[in-house]
């Protein structure tokens, strides 16, 4: 779980990470609603499960969600969490496009990866939906397809710094 503040990166000279609070609940409802043909629970959902959701998020450790920021601006939500002994990034959605934030998750996601391994130096993965358009973002932002599985495709991030291969 996280708070509010500025967890990563430099507000004054591009994309960074805040931690995602109760405040953000309905805007990441309607995100996640609009793509939920990339999530494995693709039925919408309410503002009642939002709520439950997030109550049980904030209550689990080495559990964190954040928003991509442009400015001060929300563009889009990355999380990740630890599930045995590796990292495992979730909850992946850009919502905002708009023409200044190309790159801005791809930002966020080395941000990620760079608080998650601070943390503790182990494996990163996303477990992605076989056939999502994702799946070449992650590839080309510093993970490779492991593992096929009917229905996924689990990725692993390679890099060997503290930040994957940076771009948009």
């Amino acid at each position: 779980m996280t708070s509010g503040s500025v967890v990563a990166g430099d507000p004054a000279v591009g994309p960074w990470l805040r931690g995602a609070v109760a405040g953000d609940q309905e805007r990441l409802r309607v995100w996640r609603n609009a793509a939920a043909r990339a999530f494995f629970q693709s039925a919408a959902i309410d503002a009642e499960a939002q709520r439950r959701w997030f109550e049980g998020y904030l209550g689990r450790e080495e559990d964190f969600l954040f928003m991509v920021m442009e400015a001060a601006e929300p563009r889009g939500c990355l999380g990740v969490r630890l599930v045995d002994g590796e990292w495992d990034v979730y909850n992946v959605i850009r919502g905002e496009r708009t023409a200044g934030s190309r790159g801005a998750m791809a930002r966020g996601l080395e941000l990620l990866v760079d608080f998650a391994r601070r943390r503790a130096k182990l494996p990163v993965r996303a477990v992605v939906l076989a056939g999502n358009p994702a799946i070449g973002w992650y590839e080309r932002h510093g993970f490779a397809v492991v593992r096929r599985n009917p229905g996924s495709v689990v990725m692993r991030w390679k890099g060997t710094s503290a930040l994957p291969a940076g771009g948009s």
